[in-house]
């Protein structure tokens, strides 16, 4: 025998299935890829929208709060106008009929303030205690609580005047320089009054 390798024959023809086996393993791949493109799109385009709905929503809110401060605004002013005038009747009228439309504590508070702040402005001193302390049942702060104070010094209750002052001190947990000068207008208003602080 010879060493020699035996010639190939022309005549041999590859096998059909290892072309066969190529063609399924490239179309699998393209289903892969196309799968995961597909996949990619669909993850993409969800977050987009939901980063889309989400801003809309808040769009949405924002408007709300604009449309209700500028509301807000509007009442106060419509109710200041007529107080200037010397309505103070038709000052609070304004103020009731917002308060019919309002439903939170909060919201109901600040309409309170308002009619205080109206009121003690037109020496209706009476009215502006009781108009803060409606606000400060409501939702205390710092503003009812100076309001109270102020309504009380003017009807000449200067114990009750001091006592509101050191409540509304006690609020005012900032600490930024506004903060420092409100205490010190109410630590002045207290000493005013004959109080220490």
């Amino acid at each position: 025998m010879s060493d020699t390798i035996p010639n190939k024959s022309p005549n041999i023809k590859p096998k059909k299935h290892s072309l066969h086996k190529k063609l399924i393993i490239l179309v699998a791949l393209v289903f892969l890829v196309s799968g995961a493109v597909a996949v990619w799109w669909y993850v993409n385009n969800r977050s987009n929208n939901q980063a889309a709905l989400v801003q809309a929503r808040l769009q949405a809110e924002q408007a709300k709060v604009q449309e209700k401060a500028t509301k807000s605004e509007n009442v106060y002013y419509v109710a200041s106008k007529n107080a200037a005038s010397g309505n103070y009747v038709a000052s609070q009228a304004v103020l009731d009929k917002a308060l019919k439309d309002v439903s939170g504590s909060s919201e109901q508070a600040d309409l309170y303030i308002q009619k205080s702040s109206i009121a003690l402005n037109a020496r209706e001193y009476g009215d502006a205690y009781g108009f803060a302390q409606q606000a400060e049942k409501l939702d205390p702060t710092v503003s009812s609580a100076q309001l109270m104070a102020e309504a009380a010094a003017k009807k000449g209750n200067n114990a009750e005047a001091i006592t509101n002052y050191k409540l509304a001190i006690s609020r005012i947990t900032g600490t930024s320089e506004l903060d420092e000068l409100d205490k010190q207008n109410l630590q002045d208003a207290i000493k005013q009054l004959g109080g220490q602080q």
